[in-house]
């Protein structure tokens, strides 16, 4: 934790900012004290952040509501979050970022009966990039309706996934971690080839892989999302700041294996990317 919140500090001297949701593997849904459990830990990460020197905030009120957004219909897509924001529930995270306070967030949401229950981070992540993204392009969408520059643009531009295992195990590496991945072109691929033992040992991979490709289709073109473990602490610096893989992953295995370049805690950056497809014969393309 403390290797993290350093490189989070950081990050925001460099200009970026972090909105911070906090999971931990071993809580229970419905455990006894769970609440002041969530909340122990989010002030933990706080107090974390700001022995760094950084001023943290914790949002502990729920941000984030169940259900689909009121205004759009329930759609089958895979890229829908399941829980949703209103602009209004959005100003606690804008008081905090305006004021230079890095926003800590636990993962509750507000059900239907407005009680405030404990979901996975996934779920609220999911819904901030969507809610952070619609308000900061309907901010900017009035501030050129009346001719004044917008104040303060919440628009998301990276995910970064910190966990245990690291980037997402590729079946071409023999469980060693994908550089880059096209999301629009890899991912059905990616959940075809991951092979049964991977899922005790990166237990979170699939679920993230399905967080970055819902991120990322609100996020703008040029965002990228990072899965990195705990342990490559200096990987949330550069991979950001340069919106890169560590290693080129056009590289051949065999080169990057044999010299040990790639290890399990190599960080694994994705981006929304295009479509692709292979095409073996003349005769199959439409002259």
């Amino acid at each position: 934790l403390e290797s993290i919140s350093k490189g989070l500090v950081y990050l925001e001297k460099l200009g970026l900012t972090s909105v911070i949701v906090i999971e931990l593997d071993k809580w229970v849904k419905g455990e006894p004290g769970e609440k002041s459990h969530v909340v122990e830990e989010t002030m933990r990460v706080v107090s974390a952040l700001e022995k760094q020197g950084a001023r943290a905030r914790p949002i502990l009120q729920s941000i984030v509501r169940l259900g689909p957004h009121p205004n759009e219909e329930e759609s089958a897509s895979e890229t829908v979050p399941e829980a949703h924001t209103l602009p209004q529930d959005l100003s606690a995270i804008r008081s905090a970022l305006r004021a230079g306070d890095i926003p800590v967030l636990p993962p509750i949401a507000m059900d239907s009966f407005l009680r405030s229950v404990r979901i996975s981070s996934n779920d609220v992540i999911g819904a901030l990039a969507k809610g952070m993204t619609e308000v900061a392009a309907r901010a900017k969408q009035d501030a050129d309706a009346n001719g004044f520059l917008s104040d303060f643009d919440l628009t998301p531009m990276r995910l970064m996934v910190i966990n245990k295992e690291g980037g997402i195990p590729s079946y071409a590496r023999n469980g060693l971690p994908h550089l880059l991945v096209n999301l629009t072109a890899e991912c059905a691929h990616i959940g075809e080839t991951f092979h049964p033992s991977w899922t005790s040992s990166h237990p979170t991979a699939l679920e993230n892989l399905k967080l970055a490709r819902t991120c990322l289709s609100y996020m703008p073109p040029t965002s990228s999302a990072l899965m990195v473990s705990h342990r490559s602490p200096r990987s949330l610096i550069g991979n950001l700041i340069t919106n890169k893989p560590e290693l080129s992953s056009s590289l051949p295995h065999a080169l990057l294996q044999g010299n040990g370049k790639i290890t399990a805690d190599t960080p694994t950056l994705l981006r929304k990317g295009v479509p692709m497809r292979v095409v073996n014969r003349v005769e199959d393309l439409d002259k």
